[in-house]
């Protein structure tokens, strides 16, 4: 990632997270760009895999984007993780990810966390108790979540300074009816049908 230093009015950056920078060396790079204030992680489709050479077994060896690095950044205006595969977890959908967001929690004015794969009890708290640490403006998650999280209100977690027209809670948790899921994972989404911008 060390080439990215040459555009130092960089305010957006697009990546799967994973590179041959090391986690020192990708934070160094960043740390050079004063301007970067968007994030956004990406993971393809496992479809997609094959056309673009990717080895998802040897994906954590070259994970640069660390808790570390994300906690050290220049602070954040908007973060963005898409995790699109129900075979691999994410490695950006964490409870020390999360953590590493929280130096953020002043700056960051929107948020959209979405994966494919389902998360767990915990990644689920951590991240609902970090957004009612922020002043957020726009907010979307999909997540596939443990169904004991059912009757979780999740309203109580969101912070006042959503913009009134985006909110919109699906019924709090509520079954897809188009995607067969485990009995034991629910679907999640807030504002998941509006569009989203940065």
């Amino acid at each position: 990632l060390s080439f990215l230093a040459h555009f130092q009015n960089l305010r957006l950056l697009r990546f799967s997270g994973y590179s041959k920078s090391n986690p020192e060396e990708t934070l160094t790079t960043l740390k050079s760009l004063s301007s970067l204030e968007t994030i956004i992680i990406y993971r393809y489709p496992e479809m997609y895999d094959g056309d673009n050479a990717i080895d998802a077994s040897s994906l954590r060896s070259h994970l640069s984007l660390t808790p570390k690095v994300l906690e050290n950044l220049h602070p954040l205006k908007s973060f963005q993780v898409s995790h699109m595969t129900s075979r691999i977890p994410s490695y950006h959908i964490t409870v020390p990810m999360i953590n590493a967001l929280r130096p953020h929690a002043e700056s960051l004015r929107s948020l959209q966390i979405q994966s494919d794969f389902a998360v767990d009890g915990d990644v689920l708290m951590a991240l609902l108790d970090f957004i009612a640490s922020t002043k957020l403006r726009r907010l979307r998650l999909r997540l596939r979540i443990p169904a004991r999280f059912e009757k979780l209100e999740t309203h109580k977690y969101l912070p006042e300074t959503l913009w009134p027209r985006d909110v919109m809670l699906s019924g709090d948790l509520h079954l897809n009816p188009h995607v067969p899921l485990p009995v034991d994972v629910l679907d999640f989404g807030v504002n998941d049908q509006l569009p989203f911008t940065t």
